[in-house]
């Protein structure tokens, strides 16, 4: 309190008991206001406490942090651990043979579908084998461009950036693919897309165990059954060709009764080297590898953020 001034409406303080601007009593103002700043503790330290966190608030708190160090600990672990799995089970008899069955064929014949899609040619995956037909369809080629731009315009509509500038490169593909391939070499693509289509389809897959908690994916465990699918035929393409860069023996050359020549027969008779062969299939899986990471250190550090923030509150 300044002496000088009048504690009520802080002008100049006179001679006499009262303050000529306001009118009202010095002594009778100070006091009032010593009483007020007595009361001030004692009210305060009357105060009800603040109330407790309910039963169920503090059971929804420990299952949101459960869940939180539990996708933490999935962050680090799953994709690979699923993945060295896979590869431990592609290197026996049986293992390869319904990794290659239930799951490597299937993405294989999905890798020729695509690869003739982008190219303009209609196909039709199929299991062991992809009819292709002979001539590029206009109509099939303007068809898929039209759906390839629709998933653009939905994407920055949606405000889903990353679903328009996949629809823009997988766009830009096809327009190369349809308009700046010959007949032959599409056809060359097309088959080679087959174990390429693998290992890139495979990855894909595996990356969707990558999506946040709020994704449908990972809401309903679809995410699981794509981690396996994928992760068993990317393991026994990736083996595959891993193996043959220094051994050619495993490469599945020869006939196919009743289908034709296989993939690497049909590769090496349009003048590509083996070498040239299993190199561009290992590189592809070496990248896929690669994206993978980068893809799992990205929902490493959201995850691990998420934890760390509810740990704070």
């Amino acid at each position: 309190m300044n002496a000088s001034t009048c504690i009520r409406c802080g002008g100049p303080r006179a001679e006499g008991p009262e303050c000529p601007r306001c009118g009202v009593v010095y002594a009778r103002a100070e006091s009032r206001a010593a009483s007020q700043r007595e009361a001030e503790p004692s009210s305060a330290a009357s105060a009800p406490p603040a109330p407790e966190a309910s039963a169920a608030a503090l059971f929804a708190r420990r299952q949101a942090l459960g869940e939180a160090r539990t996708e933490l600990w999935l962050a680090r672990l799953a994709v690979p651990g699923t993945l060295l799995a896979s590869w431990l089970l592609v290197h026996t008899q049986w293992g390869r043979f319904l990794a290659r069955t239930l799951f490597g064929m299937w993405l294989h014949e999905l890798g020729h579908a695509v690869g003739a899609w982008l190219c303009g040619f209609p196909a039709f995956p199929g299991p062991w084998f992809t009819p292709v037909a002979d001539e590029r369809s206009p109509l099939f080629a303007l068809a898929l461009m039209g759906g390839l731009g629709w998933a653009v315009w939905r994407g920055w509509t949606g405000d889903q950036r990353g679903l328009a500038a996949a629809g823009i490169g997988v766009l830009s593909l096809q327009l190369v693919c349809t308009l700046g391939l010959s007949g032959r070499a599409a056809h060359t693509l097309i088959t080679f897309s087959g174990h390429a289509g693998c290992l890139v389809f495979g990855a894909a897959l595996m990356a969707m165990f990558f999506v946040p908690p709020e994704h449908k994916l990972h809401r309903d465990w679809l995410r699981w059954g794509f981690l396996v699918i994928g992760a068993a035929g990317f393991a026994d393409t990736f083996d595959l060709w891993w193996r043959a860069r220094t051994d050619y023996s495993v490469i599945g050359f020869g006939e196919v009764e009743g289908r034709g020549a296989t993939d690497a027969s049909v590769l090496v008779r349009e003048g590509w080297s083996v070498p040239t062969m299993t190199g561009r299939y290992a590189g592809i899986g070496v990248l896929c590898l690669l994206a993978l990471a980068a893809l799992q250190f990205r929902h490493l550090r959201r995850t691990r953020a998420a934890l760390e923030t509810l740990e704070a509150e």
